[in-house]
């Protein structure tokens, strides 16, 4: 059926041209949605996660104040000095 049609080269050239332009309209449609997708769940994900991770910041900064302040707390001989020495 289809090769009974003569419908040339101008025709051919314009139904490949058709065709390319479709799977590039239709990559492009893809590709805009997998991305409004994947900028959707990076939202998500961090307004989810931002506060822990701060958190986290947070409690490895004491740590290292801690850590760092401890061997000097440790040869404090009286609770005054202690006292002195952790503020």
């Amino acid at each position: 059926m289809i090769a009974d049609l003569n419908i040339g080269i101008r025709g051919r050239l314009f139904a490949a041209f058709g065709i390319v332009v479709g799977m590039t309209l239709t990559a492009a449609a893809v590709g805009w949605i997998v991305f409004t997708r994947l900028g959707d769940n990076f939202e998500q994900f961090v307004a989810k996660n931002i506060p822990a991770v701060t958190l986290t910041s947070q409690l490895a900064e004491s740590g290292t104040t801690i850590i760092g302040t401890a061997p000097t707390l440790a040869m404090v001989i009286n609770e005054t000095e202690r006292q002195r020495v952790w503020e």
